[in-house]
């Protein structure tokens, strides 16, 4: 009886071994599916943390990129409208200043080499815009008398400039003031009436005659460009 008792217990002793092992096996199986199950949620969550955003086959981290660039904001493509222009100011025209002209008494020096006179008369002269030079000369390629040596009517005055300081007149002609065939007495003697006429009407003692800026020269004297006539009024009388 006794050896039966202890046959039941030994049995029983067995199993509940038996049952504790069974146990421990399958808690130690549930805690390792529990694991393996976990471990992809863990490398998924270490993927998404990662700082290596770069693109396998380019190498360009795009996606950082886009992040860091701002976009501009879009364009506005609706029709713009167009300030109107300002109309185009007209300056009015100007109107031409109507030359002034004045009557003045110059005194004219005139040759007449007949009669070798040496004379001078005061004649009423228009002076239009102050140019008085123009006038003068104007009056010497038309004397009253023929007989009287004239300007070459080809010759027109360029310039005439008066300096004070050396009671000096500049006048340049654009051609020849002498009239053909003149021989050399004639020459001076018309050149002084030229000098006196322009030097007492200017008030000048001083006359210097260039053409085209060069110094007078003709077949009889040749002046350099610096060089200039004196007025001289002796021996000249006036017209009776």
């Amino acid at each position: 009886m006794k050896k039966r008792i202890l046959s039941i217990i030994l049995i029983s002793f067995s199993m509940l071994l038996f049952t504790s092992c069974s146990e421990n096996n399958v808690d130690k199986n549930n805690e390792q599916d529990h694991v393996e199950a976990s471990s992809p949620e863990t490398d998924i969550k270490n993927e998404d943390n990662t700082e290596d955003l770069a693109d396998s086959d380019t190498g360009k981290t795009e996606e950082k990129q886009d992040s860091n660039v701002s976009t501009p904001p879009p364009k506005n493509t609706a029709n713009k409208v167009e300030k109107p222009q300002t109309p185009t100011k007209v300056e009015k025209e100007e109107t031409p200043t109507k030359p002034k002209t004045v009557s003045k008494a110059l005194r004219l020096y005139l040759y007449d080499p007949a009669p070798d006179k040496y004379i001078y008369q005061s004649k009423n002269v228009n002076i239009t815009d102050n140019a008085i030079v123009t006038a003068i000369v104007k009056e010497l390629k038309n004397p009253p008398n023929s007989s009287y040596v004239a300007i070459n009517p080809n010759a027109g005055v360029s310039s005439a400039k008066v300096n004070k300081e050396t009671s000096l007149l500049t006048v340049d002609f654009n051609n020849s003031i002498l009239p053909n065939n003149t021989g050399g007495g004639v020459e001076m003697s018309f050149i002084q009436g030229i000098v006196n006429t322009l030097g007492y009407n200017l008030g000048v003692s001083n006359v210097r005659i260039t053409i085209n800026g060069k110094g007078y020269s003709s077949a009889h004297m040749d002046l350099g460009s610096s060089d200039y006539f004196s007025v001289n009024y002796n021996g000249w009388n006036p017209l009776k």
